[in-house]
């Protein structure tokens, strides 16, 4: 790559990173109750560990000592520490956090994709409204993505130059990126192992050693937190003890129906419900046994899961709150969810490639393995919009300026209303759902 080229993508990554962030402290400047209002949920869970964590030192919530990931409250607890307004200085540092998430797609876009592609990609993160907002939360999601999207694309750069930084800062990144959200676990392996496969088929050995490289300090990151929870649960967890809540949470919803809940003890049979009196990792065991279990008892209310599953991961609409009185449409999602299946369609297979589809495929997979959620699908969008940029630029280069200004129009209409209807279809649908006896 010329000076010239360097030069100029050096200053799309700028304009693109002002952009996303200027557009990110606008959602903040225009609902500013985000830095007063009470934080409950996941989001109280996250504020009372961090405050707990700097006032004692010890790392617990409600008697668990290893249910939730380490990276985002201890995050939140040096933000803390400082001297400055706690939340205002997190949602802040979170929003330039943002806007380097915009800057690392479109670079990611740069090595996998034409130019065109790339800024189209960036330009997408840069208003995808869960993108957006998600950085004036107190969320995991915050953390996770820009960590996620740096280790993507040291992965790419290693899996391409073999650089020994590269495999470095891989490892690194996708281990902290897993202390955020343990989702991402089982990644790493499969993607060395992709990459040692190819380069041993085509002879090229010299990149073992980076991938070994690669690999040591993914698992170098997780050690600190394995040897404490080694030291105070008797056990290695390298993740959380979420595992057994979540596959429970997966096969047995909340009313056989309604994702997105923790579990409860009247959720589970009386003679099950002993199991969350356990200590923690015998608790998390116990509920592992417990979906095993529910699966063999019930295999045909599997296919039926799997639908629902699908309607709450997959769907535009947020049927996680189906049973509210309001509707929720996302049609932004819509659209890179069309135009990601172009892309991906329509994409080249080569390695680095495959690095981002086996992403999506990965979230995709493991989503429907745990419970699903549109904010469990928040990670699966970031590998989506570089596909949804390369399908909308095949879009745009083989159809007819008449077709897009179709396109574009019927885009307005459903936005228009599906903000408007979104409800009244989501009732539609359970009435159709209950009909058949999926709901």
């Amino acid at each position: 790559m010329s000076n010239s080229s360097r030069l100029r993508n050096y200053k799309i990554t700028g304009s693109l990173f002002v952009a996303a962030l200027l557009l990110r402290l606008s959602a903040l400047v225009s609902d500013t109750s985000v830095l007063t209002v009470e934080l409950t949920h996941d989001a109280g869970r996250y504020d009372v560990i961090a405050r707990h964590l700097l006032d004692t030192g010890e790392y617990i919530f409600q008697g668990y000592k290893a249910l939730i990931a380490p990276m985002y409250p201890v995050f939140l607890a040096g933000v803390y520490y400082l001297p400055t307004p706690d939340r205002l200085t997190v949602i802040l540092l979170q929003i330039i956090l943002g806007a380097l998430t915009v800057a690392l797609v479109y670079r990611i876009g740069i090595h996998l994709f034409e130019k065109r592609v790339a800024l189209a990609a960036g330009l997408i993160a840069a208003i995808y409204p869960p993108f957006v907002f998600i950085t004036v939360r107190i969320l995991t999601e915050a953390l996770f993505l820009p960590l996620l999207a740096a280790s993507v694309l040291f992965t790419i750069r290693f899996a391409r130059i073999g650089g020994k930084v590269d495999f470095i800062l891989a490892g690194t990144l996708t281990g902290l990126a897993c202390l955020t959200r343990p989702l991402i676990f089982y990644f790493p392996p499969l993607v060395a192992l992709g990459i040692f496969l190819i380069n041993f088929r085509r002879g090229e050995k010299t990149r073992i050693k980076g991938l070994l490289l690669y690999l040591a300090f993914f698992y170098l990151c997780l050690t600190p937190w394995a040897a404490r929870n080694t030291a105070v649960l008797g056990e290695p967890v390298f993740t959380s003890t979420s595992v057994g809540g979540l596959l429970v949470a997966s096969v047995m919803p909340r009313d056989d129906k309604y994702y997105g809940f923790n579990i409860r003890a009247r959720d589970l049979k009386p003679e099950d419900r002993e199991a969350l009196k356990l200590p923690e990792l015998e608790q998390s065991k116990a509920l592992k046994q417990i979906a095993l279990n529910h699966l063999k008892e019930n295999p045909g209310n599997i296919p039926r899961l799997f639908f629902l599953k699908c309607c709450y991961l997959l769907s535009p609409f947020d049927w996680e709150v189906l049973g509210n009185t309001n509707g929720t449409f996302n049609p932004m999602f819509l659209l890179i969810a069309i135009f990601g299946i172009i892309g991906v369609v329509k994409a080249n297979t080569r390695q680095c490639r495959g690095i981002v589809l086996g992403l999506l495929i990965y979230f995709i997979f493991f989503s429907f393995i745990t419970y699903s959620s549109p904010r469990l699908r928040i990670p699966l969008e970031l590998p989506l919009v570089l596909y949804a940029a390369d399908g909308w630029v095949r879009f745009e280069n083989f159809s007819k300026k008449g077709l897009q200004y179709i396109f574009f129009s019927l885009a307005v209409i459903l936005i228009i209303a599906g903000h408007v209807y979104s409800n009244h279809v989501k009732i539609i649908f359970r009435s159709l759902f209950e009909w058949i006896g999926i709901w």
